[in-house]
């Protein structure tokens, strides 16, 4: 089970929320242009975000723990 599903953020970002991925020393601000950017891995069940042509890892265990803060706002 995710901590929290690529679904669901995507479904906030196509409603015009703001999502926030924050790590120690960066924080990325996603709007709704990123709908669709967040993915789950089918082998793993680890979430992911597109960066570019490639796919950065937020969560490990499959998808239980956080590498990362989340947050989504308005």
């Amino acid at each position: 089970m995710l901590a929290v599903s690529a679904d669901a953020i995507n479904a906030h970002l196509r409603a015009g929320g703001r999502v926030v991925v924050a790590t120690y020393g960066r924080a990325v601000v996603y709007g709704p242009r990123n709908a669709g950017d967040f993915t789950e891995g089918k082998v793993s069940g680890n979430l992911y975000v597109r960066r570019g042509r490639s796919r950065d890892c937020l969560t490990f265990k499959g998808g239980r723990e956080l590498l990362v803060t989340i947050r989504l706002s308005i």
